[in-house]
């Protein structure tokens, strides 16, 4: 691998690392605060981001090895580790809202204890003005990764908890009106359910090779269509796999057509398709046929 290639693979992989490390910190920054102001909404926030930090090594660790080359064992590749890891931190971070949720519903039956607000608060707003700068510099990072995109959703899901918990200590502490915090856990609860819903989705698309958009296919189709030298097309078969798209056809050509022909027709396709969504990574599979024996099949 040359040294542009490690760079390159460097940059996709730092942004789980950056993650974990700085959830590792805010961690032990919140339990030692938990501790000392009797809070347990941050000693619950400083378990979230231990976990935050647990689960972004692994991210690290599965980003890192989805983009090993084939091999003999794996002739495509691990990139699917990645919308796995994705789809099961999905599931964490619904699991996350749910007890959220339920402990937000239990607290309303039950007396608070007094804790230390302005302790807890200034704990919780540098908690949130860091996560918030971690989502920010994972949204620059992105890409196509959808590792990346798991990260940002549970430290996007920390960064509203944070929100809400100083404005729960803010009311509590002016008012005394300790229901409030049990209505905010409800909020945030129900915005993490949805959009870990929408993660665990888009992981199991990728796991169940779901086809590509469309409206991409539509515009190769009718790309093929205006060749000349093409008569039809059949057994055409896409999937995705993160940033990866696989793309199998069956031309059909003159009986009399020769070999360089129709492979020099062949590669003005794979060209089309590559230049028109160099988003994707493309791996592209064209059978030649003299005759179309798609009824057979």
């Amino acid at each position: 691998m040359s040294n542009l290639e490690n760079k390159t693979l460097l940059f996709k992989i730092s942004p789980p690392l950056v993650a974990g490390v700085t959830a590792f910190t805010l961690a032990i920054f919140k339990l030692f605060a938990g501790l000392f102001s009797g809070s347990v909404a941050v000693m619950a926030s400083a378990i979230d981001s231990m976990l935050d930090s647990i689960i972004s090594g692994l991210n690290y660790a599965a980003l890192k090895k989805s983009k090993d080359k084939a091999s003999s064992k794996f002739n495509y590749g691990l990139s699917k580790l990645e919308a796995l890891m994705a789809f099961l931190e999905g599931l964490f971070v619904l699991g996350v809202g749910i007890f959220i949720f339920y402990s937000s519903i239990k607290s309303m039956f039950y007396s608070q204890n007094q804790i230390k607000t302005d302790i807890a608060i200034l704990v919780m707003v540098i908690s949130a003005l860091t996560t918030g700068l971690l989502v920010f510099y994972l949204h620059l990072q992105q890409k196509s990764s959808l590792i990346v995109k798991a990260d940002i959703l549970h430290y996007k899901s920390d960064f509203y908890t944070n929100i809400a918990t100083i404005l729960a200590l803010i009311i509590i502490y002016f008012t005394g009106f300790v229901l409030i915090d049990s209505l905010f856990g409800i909020i945030v609860s129900v915005y993490i359910f949805v959009s870990s819903v929408k993660l665990i989705k888009e992981g199991g698309n990728i796991l169940l090779d779901r086809a590509i958009d469309k409206n991409i296919v539509e515009n190769i189709v009718d790309f093929i269509k205006s060749r000349n030298l093409i008569l039809s097309y059949h057994n055409l078969k896409t999937r995705q796999s993160v940033d990866k798209a696989y793309f199998s056809i069956d031309l059909v050509f003159k009986k009399d057509i020769s070999l360089q022909n129709a492979h020099d027709e062949g590669e003005v396709l794979i060209n089309y398709i590559k230049n028109s969504y160099p988003n994707f990574e493309w791996d592209i599979d064209i059978h030649f046929d003299p005759v179309d024996d798609s009824a057979k099949q």
